[in-house]
């Protein structure tokens, strides 16, 4: 946890060099792909989804044995895109993620009204590949760009959705489909005219409802209900402007002490952000490097051997080819952050 005085104090946020953790590709897919999110079934196994060309779960098992291979675990065949991915509660037995995904011929361009949402079940320490499929909502008919997906700790039966264009978080119910577009509405979740990427990573920390918004490279919070709702007065937060070491933010995890790991995206790596000193790291890749190139989304490992292992999803560079022309097949790759 962190005073309102080091909030305020973000603009002197130190900004600082430091020498890139070791990185190791997992698998890559063919030219011309996508991995928009990644999750980690309490077995360590890997979970990817993919936005483009199609509406792919990939499942990469055992990341720290060898060999590593993206084997697809669930098709979509309803929807062409898949966004955000997150875990609920269930019973002992069973995991459930959640995703939501649309339709969308090209890339990052969904169809308005084509939006759905999804529960994933997998049986609890299987890695055989035995899932159940099942549409939940069809979402809010107005919903531009359904990004971000993250659960409300404790709550089994809903999850906040992110609206990247639309500038909105909203509150998703499982079990009646209700999608409450109007849970979070804040200026600090709007995109820009120059970007039309407002909010994109969500996730709820501590009693509070982070956010990235990648039009004005800066994460956010937000003190939240138990029920994953605004608390009562609370205001938007600006954790850090991260404008000074990168162009775009997307997708971000925690480690275990707090600290932020975020995608950057066109920026082609990850940075780390100390919430205690507010300085900032680049721990792997850079703007003309291939090694996450495109760098979307990042999750910790739930492993005994991989807790300090950050994995990566990419999008190949797609969006922002590196030195205008180099782009490659999305890929996962594992970054030791224990040697930084």
């Amino acid at each position: 946890m962190f005073c309102k005085s080091l909030l305020s104090a973000v603009a002197l946020a130190a900004v600082t060099l430091a020498k890139t953790s070791p990185a190791e590709t997992l698998d890559e897919l063919s030219l011309g792909t996508w991995l928009e999110n990644i999750a980690v079934r309490p077995n360590g196994d890997i979970l990817a989804t993919q936005m483009f060309p199609s509406a792919i779960i990939y499942t990469i098992k055992n990341p720290t044995k060898k060999p590593h291979t993206l084997e697809q675990l669930v098709d979509l065949p309803a929807i062409q895109n898949i966004y955000g991915i997150a875990q609920v509660p269930t019973g002992p037995d069973s995991e459930r993620y959640v995703v939501v995904g649309s339709n969308g011929t090209t890339i990052a361009n969904p169809t308005v009204g084509t939006f759905s949402a999804w529960t994933i079940d997998l049986v609890r320490d299987s890695r055989c590949g035995k899932t159940k499929v099942k549409k939940v909502s069809s979402m809010f008919n107005d919903s531009r760009f359904l990004n971000g997906v993250t659960e409300i700790p404790g709550v089994s039966n809903a999850v906040l959705v992110g609206d990247s264009t639309n500038g909105n978080v909203g509150h998703l119910d499982l079990k009646t489909g209700k999608f409450d577009t109007s849970a979070f509405v804040f200026p600090e979740m709007d995109p820009t005219e120059a970007v039309p990427f407002g909010v994109n990573g969500i996730h709820i920390h501590n009693g509070y409802l982070y956010f990235t918004n990648s039009a004005t490279v800066s994460i956010f919070r937000i003190a939240i209900t138990p029920r994953g709702y605004p608390a009562k007065g609370a205001k938007v937060e600006l954790v850090i402007n991260l404008s000074s070491k990168a162009s775009f933010v997307d997708d971000f995890a925690f480690d275990a002490d707090g600290n932020i790991y975020a995608a950057t995206n066109f920026d082609n790596s990850v940075i780390s952000i100390n919430l205690k000193t507010l300085k900032v790291n680049t721990i792997v890749g850079g703007v003309d490097e291939l090694t996450v190139a495109g760098s979307t989304a990042v999750a910790f490992g739930r492993g005994k051997h991989d807790k300090e292992t950050l994995y990566v999803a990419t999008g190949g560079a797609l969006a922002a080819p590196v030195g205008g022309t180099k782009t490659e097949g999305a890929k996962v790759v594992a970054v030791d952050t224990d040697a930084n």
